[in-house]
């Protein structure tokens, strides 16, 4: 029997996870001398907008992370408000991901012991969470957009921004795709790039082949970047209206989305880390990735599906197709057994200060760590079961939002009523 495991899940429940949580251990609740939230004087930022918003529901998490803050270790208290106030948007959601999983290690009754030292090694885990008997090590990563995606998705929202300072009182345009080259094009020459082509439009011919089902968008090319836009014709009572927007509709630009190779290797990067631990060693990691789905880290862990086929010596196919697994992961490469040093992966999917409540988590067991993890924690667990050759999934005893003591409708709940 292969090593590999294949993607059928067998619904069991193997772990007697109980509902209910011993208190978190008692913790100084010293205030720092400036508030997390204030009156701050930069460029917008995730962080910046939680400051400055004043929508009750939209602003609900500025009490959550204050409350958080308040039980993060004294000493450290400097640099987790630092990275959250800085300008890029990983720092951020870093720092922001280690404060929840602080908070809910915190609440499940965990002393959390920041930055433990490591037998033979310089560096330093985030945390070594410790109840009763049982202690592990846990490290924070996430996984976003590269900083050349960042950029190019920068470079494009500004091109796009500058088509909306162009007019027409017939025509808005829908932007199809944009690849913006490295040196951004000034504004006026995209300005009268777009005007240009829409002077040579007949309104009455467009409004007719706005149905038009697999037409292509015509092609603009300004000081190197090319635009890719559609016509739209206005309304008749909003021809020659100037509040009317140009940019109307921004459709997806394609491509081949395949996200568990990002996933793993950062994970990859992490498992390695620390050499040897005298503990078991989690990695939780946080996808922040626009695509990225649970299916994605079971991939990056177990490795991807693949289509199997058998042919007759003629060509002819015999049986087929099927879907296995092509045994590269985190876990295995082949026969060869890997990352033996991680006893689980801890993952969330675009958790953000907003999605607290709709947001899960999922715990992956390392079918052939050298340290499993034998603390119960409440979240989904999947495990392998190597004689059936089956990946084993147990639900959530608790939702991570029960944890932390919000209800289920939070944050809308916090709107404002209608009198």
């Amino acid at each position: 029997m292969s090593n590999a495991c294949s993607p059928e899940f067998a619904t069991r429940y193997p772990h007697d996870v109980p509902s209910t949580s011993p208190p978190p251990p008692p913790y100084p609740r010293c205030v720092s001398s400036e508030p997390l939230f204030g009156d701050q004087q930069r460029t917008e930022s995730v962080f910046d907008f939680l400051d400055r918003v004043s929508a009750p529901a939209l602003a609900a998490p500025r009490a959550i992370l204050e409350d958080w803050y308040t039980h993060w270790p004294a000493e450290d208290r400097n640099d987790i408000r630092r990275r959250l106030q800085a300008k890029g948007r990983e720092q951020f959601f870093g720092a922001f991901w280690e404060m929840y999983l602080h908070e809910l290690h915190r609440r499940l009754g965990f002393a959390c012991e920041r930055d433990p030292k490591i037998s033979g090694s310089s560096k330093h885990p985030d945390f070594l969470m410790s109840r009763g008997g049982n202690a592990f090590y846990l490290e924070g990563t996430i996984v976003g957009h590269s900083t050349e995606e960042v950029s190019q998705q920068q470079r494009e929202r500004l091109i796009i921004d500058q088509i909306g300072g162009a007019y027409h009182p017939d025509f808005s345009v829908r932007v199809r795709k944009i690849n913006a080259a490295s040196n951004h094009p000034p504004k006026a020459a995209v300005v009268k790039a777009v005007e240009d082509w829409l002077a040579t439009l007949d309104r009455e011919t467009e409004t007719e082949r706005r149905g038009e089902a697999g037409r292509s968008p015509q092609r603009i090319e300004v000081a190197g970047s090319v635009l890719y836009l559609l016509p739209w014709p206005k309304p008749a009572d909003a021809r020659g209206n100037r509040s009317v927007p140009t940019v109307v509709a921004r459709s997806g630009g394609g491509g081949i989305i395949d996200e568990p190779p990002t996933i793993l290797d950062d994970l990859r990067d992490k498992a390695s880390r620390y050499g040897d631990m005298d503990r078991p060693y989690v990695v939780a990691v946080l996808c922040l990735r626009d695509f990225a789905t649970d299916r994605d880290v079971e991939q990056a862990l177990y490795g991807p599906d693949r289509a199997s086929f058998s042919l007759a010596d003629d060509g002819t196919l015999i049986d087929g197709p099927r879907i296995d697994r092509d045994p590269d992961g985190l876990w295995q490469r082949g026969d060869e057994q890997r990352a033996t040093r991680v006893s689980a992966v801890l993952s969330s999917t675009h958790l953000s200060p907003w999605s607290l409540t709709s947001s899960t988590l999922e715990l992956w067991l390392n079918p052939w760590t050298a340290r499993p993890l034998t603390v119960e924690l409440p979240w989904s667990v999947t495990s392998a079961d190597l004689e059936a050759n089956t990946l084993i999934r147990a639900d959530a005893s608790r939702a991570p939002h029960e944890v932390l003591g919000l209800p289920d409708d939070w944050p809308a709940s916090l709107r404002v009523k209608d009198t």
